[in-house]
């Protein structure tokens, strides 16, 4: 079975459908990255102030629900020929610019981007570039780049239509269930669900579980109502 490479769309609108110029097809990535990080930081303001999301998005109010998450991830870039299929390191790298970092004068910013790793209940992740890091780890005796380490980071971006859905899918007075992906732990479940990481004692022994902090991929998890 050939192996399922991450693969990057770039878009012309915040609904994630027409494509970018000369991007109608995804940027496939020739070497997996080992893995990814996801963080889920609260956003919050004090009380008159504003939060700004992904693309300059003002939301006037306390606390940004649900929050925004980062994506990040280490691509390698090697043009030893050690690897099939790879090629020039410094072209590679300016293709992936252009999907994600340069400036798209019909939008006034970057490109919005899918990031999708695996089948259909694997990494799906929709943002804009929030930074990106080249670092060149080899060169030929004339100073070519031969392999390179770019470390990026995307915020997620959730137009306000989208927002309020997922607001009334997370409300806690509704019994949810949740299919657990590589890297989720109850307490990070939880705040998702309902807006606090210590509801995973009642989760936990509504679903019978032992250890809270590793969940299989795959598995279901019951999220009843919880009163407040």
């Amino acid at each position: 079975m050939p192996e399922n490479k991450l693969k990057i769309y770039a878009y012309e609108d915040d609904n994630f459908t027409q494509a970018a110029s000369g991007m109608s097809q995804p940027l496939e990535v020739k070497i997996n990255p080992e893995g990814y990080k996801r963080s889920f930081i609260p956003l919050k303001a004090d009380k008159n102030d504003v939060e700004k999301l992904a693309r300059g998005e003002i939301v006037d109010v306390k606390i940004i629900d649900p929050p925004p998450e980062t994506l990040d991830l280490e691509l390698i870039f090697d043009g030893t020929g050690a690897i099939p299929g790879t090629g020039d390191v410094t072209d590679e790298i300016e293709l992936l610019k252009k999907y994600v970092l340069l400036y798209n004068g019909k939008i006034h910013s970057t490109n919005y981007v899918k990031i999708e790793w695996g089948g259909s209940s694997d990494l799906i992740f929709k943002g804009q570039l929030k930074s990106m890091s080249v670092d060149y780890t080899l060169f030929d005796p004339n100073g070519k780049p031969l392999r390179a380490k770019v470390k990026v980071a995307f915020s997620q971006y959730i137009n306000s239509e989208m927002r309020e859905s997922l607001k009334q899918k997370n409300s806690p007075d509704l019994t949810h269930v949740r299919t657990a992906k590589a890297g989720d732990n109850l307490p990070l479940m939880c705040y998702r669900i309902y807006g606090d990481s210590a509801y995973y004692v009642q989760v936990a022994e509504a679903n019978h579980l032992d250890n809270v902090m590793v969940l299989e991929p795959g598995q279901k998890i019951v999220f009843p109502p919880i009163k407040k």
